[in-house]
């Protein structure tokens, strides 16, 4: 495995936090088999008000 690590930041559109939970879990599901590792996952569900990520994944 390469040493790559990639960081993303994501906006939930309109707070939709349930419905965007089963996208990113089938997503994980997806990425898994191509040999992606999700190492941490920090959750920010305050920024719903505010400009900010609601998600940073590692």
């Amino acid at each position: 495995m390469s040493g790559l690590v990639v960081t993303v930041r994501l906006w939930v559109k309109e707070a939709r936090f349930s419905e965007f939970a089963d996208f990113e879990a089938r997503a994980f599901e997806i990425m898994a088999q191509h040999g992606v590792e999700i190492v941490s996952i920090v959750q920010d569900h305050a920024q719903t008000l505010s400009d900010g990520p609601h998600e940073y994944i590692f």
